[in-house]
């Protein structure tokens, strides 16, 4: 992405203002720290409408199928590396939910608890 971006002469804050996407979140996409939702391709592309970004998913999905299209040349090494990041990323939603989860669980009981049956 930041090949075709540099080839059009955009800085990140160009793109940032055409797209409608932060130049910060625009840098973390392009550095692999991030990765595009479909509502953010459909606003890039200045898509609306929910049957607009399927379109776009779909056809951009069939591109990289017949090979039209690659989204990142990386090495074997690069991609375990990024495996590895968005495993650990992971990880860290699912304890993150886990801990929300219980967080929640104990006011229900709290709340629970402070109710009388009989009142």
């Amino acid at each position: 992405m930041k090949e075709k971006r540099e080839a059009m002469g955009l800085s990140l804050r160009d793109a940032s203002r055409l797209s409608g996407v932060s130049h910060t979140h625009i840098r973390d996409i392009e550095d692999g720290r991030s990765i595009l939702r479909p509502s953010e391709i459909a606003e890039m592309e200045g898509m609306k409408g929910s049957s607009s970004v399927r379109q776009l998913i779909i056809r951009v999905s069939d591109q990289l199928k017949a090979g039209e299209i690659t989204l990142i040349d990386c090495t074997p090494q690069e991609a375990t590396e990024a495996k590895e990041r968005l495993e650990t990323h992971r990880a860290k939603r699912r304890d993150r939910h886990y801990r929300n989860k219980e967080q929640i669980n104990a006011k229900r009981r709290e709340q629970h608890a402070g109710k009388s049956r009989f009142a």
